[in-house]
């Protein structure tokens, strides 16, 4: 009798949590507090289990609470299932909460458990839950690898909500890396289950995605259109973080829109909801949009409180993009207040975190390019030497077969000895008047390549000082400096590639080892790059790794790998496109990827794009030019480092080359 009234208070209570008022709802958590009481069976860990998952939307405290109390009580009474899903409650709050480590830890037990136990249903669970931890920390690779996993195991058992969940997480997954189109395959599979299922949560979640594509397209309109779809499907539950992720949508809308006033009453009603919930990221996303909301509209003294408290959690709270960031909105609020000192000190901050400087002097390269030619002429000389000793070795076997033919041979052979003695002599001849012209090419080139990097340089230097000093520049003057820097970017890349392909061919390349954080070096890399991805309206999405993401390998030779793939991407790319950086570390390898989404390779001219001088294989999408030194620079220095480097691409659906190095940690601290 205990057991039947039990169950169907239960049902009762999951039934009213979805159509009632806040005080009935109320009502039925009581009603269940009241009848666990005192309770120390399964039914009891279902209910901690349900309260858990209820609170979880609005306060992650007491979803904590009750999910803890589940598991301890599954523990004592031995019950698995109970105890899984009560890990799997823990970590949703974690991940609501940012404390992703914790997250992945619990996830990972929970995962085991699951597997030893058969629990299908709840491994497909864990994996979308630890897919969503990797993703929100950058790592799209790892999470999409998860995601799939729950997609497999969700159609395994025909779990129709299960497969609608893990193609939602996918859809995000390749929004994230700037695939739309392949998002919105999944995406709209997902809507349509989950309107078949009636599952709001999934509707709500499913139409904010949407409404980030439109967004991401410009498509304003139907962008608002789907946040307040997504608003509709969120009024049923009870999910204060959701209420602040739409407000935050919606405000951005407005923003892009020009309706600056409703922006921000929009984002300060959303920082209070993520204040409340302790989203901290999400806090200092929206802190950000608000002060360069009140920059917009010319009211300084809120913009810098606002942009002044963001740096400093930002920086509390370890958050390296935000605080990269609040650094370069100080500088534009300095800047509009006309006050320099302060805005130069905000952008030499800025600066540091996108500090391009090489890693060497340019001495240092001039030498490796001397170095280079010479060993290059010695090359030179060894192949000749090699082709010399090569005819002497047949002139000696054709004598020694000669030795027995008939006397009247005798004179074929000395005309065929005459033969190579007179290319012998051509040979040197032409072996010196070849020195002389390498060392005429080695002077000229060395000369080349330090004075063409120079006059690159001061033009950068100068368009710095002018954007200083320029209050309101024009939108001619503007696009004038920004060719300037384009070109000057270009003009260095094209020489740098000039020294580093010498000095690999001569053997002369060092490799440096350092310990320093990749998602850190990578992401000043990619900021080198705004402006040349802005000539052509690109947008550069980099998605961090961890934090703390530390490894040991030659920092010099992966900028120049990153900024030859990084450069080819934004070359090869169509205007109005994106770019998408990943980045992964592990104890005992790193990668990182560069994805585009321009006209591709096909499978049969993958392997020859990594070959010295390929230019005619893609054509570049602008004006730029090329060596076709880029990609054979870095398969040489990938191989050099002894990784890997791979292309996955099909014609018209853009390219992802992947580059997978040894994390040197453990070797460099033994």
């Amino acid at each position: 009798m205990r057991f039947c009234s039990y169950f169907f208070l239960v049902i009762a209570f999951f039934i009213g949590f979805g159509s009632q008022t806040n005080a009935q709802q109320q009502h039925y958590f009581d009603s269940l507090r009241i009848v666990i009481q005192g309770q120390n069976d399964t039914l009891s860990v279902k209910s901690y289990n349900g309260l858990s998952w209820a609170y979880k939307f609005s306060y992650p405290d007491s979803a904590i609470y009750y999910a803890n109390k589940a598991l301890a009580l599954s523990e004592n009474i031995g019950f698995t299932k109970g105890k899984t899903v009560a890990m799997n409650r823990i970590s949703d709050v974690y991940i609501k909460k940012g404390e992703y480590d914790q997250a992945v830890k619990i996830l990972l037990e929970a995962i085991e458990l699951s597997k030893q136990n058969n629990q299908t249903r709840i491994l497909l669970t864990s994996y979308r839950q630890l897919g969503k931890v990797y993703e929100r920390q950058g790592n799209l690779s790892v999470a999409m690898n998860n995601y799939y996993r729950s997609l497999r195991l969700a159609d395994s058992i025909q779990s129709t909500i299960g497969i609608a969940r893990a193609s939602l997480r996918i859809a995000t997954a390749y929004h994230k890396l700037g695939k739309d189109k392949i998002a919105e395959g999944y995406l709209n599979y997902a809507i349509d289950e989950f309107a078949f299922q009636h599952y709001n949560r999934g509707l709500h979640a499913a139409y904010v995605l949407r409404g980030d594509i439109y967004a991401n397209e410009n498509l304003l309109d139907s962008a608002s259109l789907s946040y307040q779809t997504a608003e509709q499907y969120l009024a049923k539950l009870r999910d204060k973080l959701g209420k602040g992720t739409i407000l935050k949508k919606q405000a951005d809308v407005l923003f892009m829109r020009g309706q600056y006033a409703k922006a921000l009453t929009q984002y300060t009603h959303a920082a209070k909801i993520f204040k409340i919930t302790e989203a901290k990221r999400n806090l200092a996303e929206v802190q950000i949009a608000l002060a360069n909301t009140y920059l917009t509209q010319r009211n300084y003294t809120k913009a810098l409180e606002m942009g002044l408290l963001t740096l400093e959690q930002s920086k509390e709270w370890n958050l390296l993009n935000e605080h990269k960031n609040s650094h370069y909105l100080l500088y534009k609020i300095y800047k509009e207040m006309n006050r320099p000192s302060e805005s130069l000190a905000q952008l030499e901050e800025y600066q540091l975190l996108l500090d391009s400087l090489l890693h060497v002097s340019e001495d240092w390269r001039i030498e490796q390019m001397n170095k280079s030619f010479e060993l290059e002429i010695q090359q030179k000389e060894n192949e000749l030497n090699s082709v010399v000793i090569k005819n002497q070795q047949l002139a000696l076997a054709s004598s020694q077969r000669i030795r027995n033919l008939l006397i009247t041979l005798s004179v074929v052979v000395t005309l065929f000895l005459l033969v190579i003695g007179f290319g012998l002599h051509k040979s040197r001849k032409t072996n010196k008047l070849l020195k002389q012209a390498i060392q005429d090419k080695n002077d000229a080139i060395s000369l080349i390549s330090h004075d063409l990097k120079s006059p690159f340089n001061k033009i950068n230097g100068l368009v710095h000082v002018l954007e200083l000093q320029l209050t309101e520049p024009s939108h001619e003057t503007l696009d004038i400096l920004n060719q300037l820097k384009t070109v000057a970017h270009e003009g260095l890349g094209l020489v740098q590639n000039l020294v580093d392909v010498k000095a690999l061919q001569a053997g002369e390349y060092t490799i440096k080892l350092s310990d320093f954080n990749l998602n850190d070096y990578l992401q000043k890399r990619v900021e080198t790059f705004r402006q040349v991805a802005k000539s052509k309206s690109i947008a550069l999405t980099f998605t961090n790794a961890k934090d703390n993401c530390r490894v040991v390998s030659d920092a010099n030779s992966i900028a120049r790998i990153f900024d030859n793939l990084l450069s080819n991407a934004i070359k090869f790319s169509p205007k109005g496109e994106a770019v998408t950086i990943d980045c992964t570390v592990d104890k005992e390898r790193f990668s990182f990827s560069v994805s585009d989404n321009g006209k591709g390779v096909s499978k049969k001219e993958i392997d020859e794009i990594f070959k010295k001088h390929q230019t005619g294989i893609v054509q570049a999408t602008g004006t730029e030019l090329s060596n076709g030194l880029g990609l054979a620079i870095v398969a040489s220095l990938t191989h050099k480092l002894q990784g890997e480097i791979s292309c996955i691409s099909e014609p018209n659906h853009g390219a992802t080359f992947i580059v997978t190095l040894p994390n040197l940690q453990e070797q460099n601290n033994g």
